[in-house]
């Protein structure tokens, strides 16, 4: 089967991961696999990992814009897009982008299998961080960013609603398609690369004694507000005076350039900084660390606080989205409601190494029945399935 997988970059640092990932995984299964992206924001590692699995590649590139050029450009890249794929002919078209490659995908008459990672509204409060102080600035905002959410809301009711068939990649936004666009899916989870399993006995022994090291506390993602990375350094900010020890790692990609600026002046001694890390860097702070947090305000699904169980590590999140499907409360580690509560949590594992084990070992346990192998043949089982019932 020759597929076509679209994303909007070639980066495995980014939120382009899964279909990178599920690009790897299908080529793995015999299957023919062309791989579009935007060429700006490419990474070397990512095309190299891709052209080993034998991934064709085709990046869309960014000509250089005129003042004039700037409103026409995102349809310029669909043109772009609409002829390569006209050119290389795939059976079916699964996409992970935003409206103006999946207008390709329309253009193609090919069947588009829209993978749905969920809607994240209130982004004009992403931008402007901290939220301002006066309240009539605040209010302006706040509708400003009602008015934005219904572009987002209508955007992407188009998007659902135009694809063959919709797969949700948790439980949670399954039901979001239902109740927000009222659109079936396909449940398919995504995997866990198994160049990240560690198994329990293999785990580096971490001596919490008091005073004894270091004891790192670690979360990965993006740089941005929504994943609450600041109100986790105000965590261990208060946690330090008991537990001189501990420090937090923040790893992931600075996308938000404000914003990274204020943790690094806001988190003193407290946090450690990782910033465009390879998978073995990303291995090595799953290896020394002794729980995995998050604060993620739109935890779709969680692929993090899977990959940190691959290592038996236990997580403690707020209990948003999909956490339940990630986490199992008080097995793999703890789902809270605020952060008064995820503090607690931490002082418990703290104090208790023997459970912080327990639930690690349970962690790697539950994390094993996540692979991308799986996920690619779910995803080529719906395919056929769909492809089947059409030709009827």
């Amino acid at each position: 089967m020759k597929i076509a997988i679209i994303a909007e970059v070639a980066d495995h640092r980014s939120g382009a991961r899964v279909p990178i990932e599920l690009s790897l995984a299908l080529a793995e299964e015999k299957q023919t696999i062309f791989f579009y992206a935007n060429e700006k924001g490419k990474n070397s590692f990512t095309i190299d990992k891709l052209k080993k699995k034998g991934v064709k590649i085709r990046l869309i590139s960014n000509k250089k814009r005129t003042r004039l050029s700037r409103f026409i450009f995102p349809f310029q890249k669909s043109i772009r897009l609409w002829k390569q794929l006209q050119q290389d002919n795939p059976d079916l078209i699964s996409t992970h982008c935003h409206w103006p490659f999946f207008f390709s995908a329309l253009l193609s008459k090919k069947p588009i299998y829209l993978t749905y990672h969920g809607t994240q509204f209130n982004i004009l409060q992403e931008k402007i961080f901290p939220p301002p102080q006066l309240k009539i600035k605040y209010l302006f905002l706040y509708c400003l960013d009602q008015i934005i959410n219904f572009l987002i809301w209508l955007q992407t009711l188009f998007l659902v609603h135009s694809a063959t068939k919709v797969i949700a990649i948790s439980n949670f936004t399954q039901q979001e398609l239902k109740t927000l666009y009222h659109r079936s899916s396909k449940r398919i989870y995504s995997g866990i690369s198994s160049s990240f399993y560690t198994p329990p006995n293999q785990k580096i022994n971490k001596n919490i004694t008091k005073y004894n090291n270091k004891i790192y506390l670690l979360t990965i993602s993006r740089f941005t507000p929504y994943k609450g990375f600041h109100n986790l350094i105000k965590i261990i900010q208060e946690l330090k005076r008991k537990y001189p020890q501990i420090q937090l790692i923040i790893a992931g990609k600075t996308s938000n350039t404000k914003y990274t600026q204020y943790l690094l002046q806001n988190s003193s001694n407290t946090t450690i900084f990782n910033t465009n890390l390879r998978d073995q860097d990303i291995n090595n702070l799953y290896q020394k660390a002794y729980i995995y947090l998050s604060a993620d305000e739109y935890l779709f699904w969680g692929l993090p606080i899977l990959e940190a169980a691959s290592h038996s590590l236990p997580a403690i999140s707020l209990n948003r989205c999909a956490a339940t499907e990630v986490i199992l409360d008080k097995k793999t580690g703890f789902i809270v409601n605020n952060f008064t509560e995820m503090k607690k949590k931490i002082i418990l594992l703290l104090e208790n190494p023997q459970l912080q084990k327990l639930m690690g070992k349970k962690a790697y346990q539950y994390s094993r029945q996540f692979s991308w192998q799986v996920s690619a043949r779910n995803y080529l089982h719906f395919f056929s399935l769909s492809q089947h019932h059409k030709k009827q």
